[in-house]
């Protein structure tokens, strides 16, 4: 491991004090997209209210049209019907299901990229990693490196400092619901499964570095990772 910076190691660091490669979120980009984003989506959100209020009065107007033609109990059916209706379509169209929230991942993905790119060239010559989900483990021959995107966090360490790496399949994230169908005769039922997940490695990095001792994160459970981890392995043991 290079140490041209006078470090020394294991050591616990802020990721940003570390790189020069900042967060999408900090730039001037993201804050005009956002501010665009931020205006298109209260125009979305007076929209979907100015809509259900014309849905709610024109329900009222055709009420009040039933009882002075002397339709009154046709008021209380269509009433009842119509408020379903009304409220259906309302909880669907609510202004509260529009996100205010501007996606970064793809920005963000790139940025880990380019990070994970700074990190081997100042300070992990030679190196291999492992990266999922905005995490990664950086490793040579001298060290590896824990980095978490997310948590504005890296932390060192020196090949020493290595107890044992395991690794083992778990359930990952949700991808929806999963169905089962079931032959029953001539006839096809749909049988609900419960929520489906996708099958994930869980890493975990066992060190005697006490401020950090743990470092554990997911990638896929694919062979082509399971051999990157076995690599990681025979390399810092």
């Amino acid at each position: 491991m290079e140490q041209e910076t006078k470090l020394t190691f294991p050591a616990r660091f802020n990721l940003f004090d570390m790189v020069s490669v900042k967060p999408y979120k900090s730039s001037p980009e993201y804050n005009e997209a956002n501010r665009r984003f931020q205006i298109a989506a209260k125009a979305q959100k007076t929209a979907k209210l100015v809509v259900n209020i014309i849905l709610w009065l024109a329900l009222a107007a055709f009420l009040l049209y039933l009882y002075f033609t002397g339709h009154t109990f046709l008021v209380w059916v269509a009433g009842i019907v119509g408020a379903i209706i009304c409220g259906i379509i309302s909880s669907a169209n609510s202004p509260g299901n529009v996100s205010t929230d501007l996606s970064t991942l793809k920005e963000d993905e790139e940025t880990c990229k380019k990070i994970i790119d700074e990190l081997r060239s100042n300070l992990f010559t030679e190196s291999r990693y492992i990266y999922s989900w905005r995490k990664a483990l950086i490793y040579n021959n001298s060290g590896f490196a824990y980095m978490s995107f997310d948590e504005a966090l890296l932390v060192i360490y020196n090949r020493c400092n290595l107890k044992e790496i395991r690794w083992y399949e778990v359930e990952g994230r949700s991808y929806g619901d999963q169905y089962d169908f079931v032959q029953h005769g001539n006839s096809v039922s749909m049988v609900y499964k419960g929520m489906g997940y996708n099958k994930e490695t869980r890493i975990e990095v066992y060190t005697d570095y006490m401020e950090y001792p743990v470092i554990k994160f997911n990638v896929p459970a694919t062979n082509d990772f399971i051999e990157q981890i076995k690599i990681a392995g025979s390399i810092l043991s």
